[in-house]
């Protein structure tokens, strides 16, 4: 509990001092940074002392042009394989085929695109062993791993800052196509 405690403090300050605490995000650049004292051959992740984020130009292109698509009313799969057709480089190499519907509904929704950040929204739990489905039993033994379940942290433990220097979207953009989710909600997206 301690050490969670610590590693829960040590993200926290790295985040109110303008560094990236999370994964990798499409349209962005992310750049580990260590004090000037430690040389090059004895930099490693635990000596960083943060990874500073900055906008992939080329990237974020892509993201304005799908939130642009989205906001002139097309669907999640009609962007995907307009993008898949036109060999526009997908968002995580190392991952899946391609674009997919699913990765562009989840852009659509990420506020780090209007230059919203926060930290500590969520927190993932992993799920107790009595309580796996023989599925997730196998796949935990082929993984050694077991699934992990997101929890909501609730608005009072959420620390936000707005990042205009990481602004992808405009709000009125940004408006426009939350716009489409609300009018869709309980209906086809």
């Amino acid at each position: 509990r301690e050490t969670s405690r610590r590693t829960r403090d040590g993200m926290r300050t790295k985040f109110l001092a303008g560094y990236h605490t999370g994964g990798w995000l499409y349209g962005y650049r992310f750049i580990r940074k260590w004090p000037e004292e430690i040389p090059p051959e004895q930099r490693e992740r635990a000596n960083s002392i943060g990874t500073e984020v900055s906008i992939d130009e080329d990237q974020a292109s892509v993201v304005r042009r799908i939130y642009r698509m989205r906001a002139d009313g097309r669907g999640y799969a009609q962007i995907a394989r307009t993008l898949n057709r036109e060999g526009v480089p997908k968002p995580n190499p190392k991952r899946g085929k391609g674009w997919d519907p699913t990765t562009i509904r989840s852009m659509l929704c990420n506020p780090k695109y209007k230059g919203e950040w926060q930290w500590n929204r969520v927190r993932w739990k992993k799920k107790p062993e009595r309580l796996l489905s023989e599925a997730e039993r196998a796949r935990a033994r082929e993984t050694g791993r077991l699934p992990r379940r997101c929890i909501e942290n609730g608005e009072e433990a959420l620390v936000g800052s707005t990042r205009e220097e990481l602004r992808i979207i405009d709000d009125d953009l940004w408006a426009e196509v939350q716009a489409r989710f609300k009018g869709q909600q309980g209906g086809k997206k």
